[in-house]
């Protein structure tokens, strides 16, 4: 598989593809741009990246955006936020 590595916080590693998705649209007639990191693994590794927050790909932190699309390829595409840690006294009550 073409990929990079991806880190997990415990220290895994798994293997993905990481995808900055830039795009041009349309809905309806009201014009879109937009860009949406994505990442791309195989289904197997769903059970590992589950158990996690947050992967980091080239030292940047990416949420991991639930529930991932599945493919009849046997991969599954997740969408990233940027990931910030909750700050000490900032919890919702």
């Amino acid at each position: 598989m073409y990929g990079r590595p991806i880190y997990l916080k415990d220290g895994q590693t798994i293997t993905g593809i990481f995808y900055w998705r830039d795009q041009e649209g349309k809905l309806n007639k009201i014009q879109l741009n937009y860009a949406t990191p994505e990442l791309h693994v195989a289904i197997s590794d769903l059970t590992t990246l589950e158990q996690h927050e947050y992967v980091v790909i080239d030292e940047q932190n990416y949420h991991l955006n639930w529930p991932p699309l599945k493919k009849d390829t046997g991969i599954a595409i997740i969408k990233l936020s940027p990931y910030e840690a909750p700050k000490e006294g900032s919890r919702w009550r």
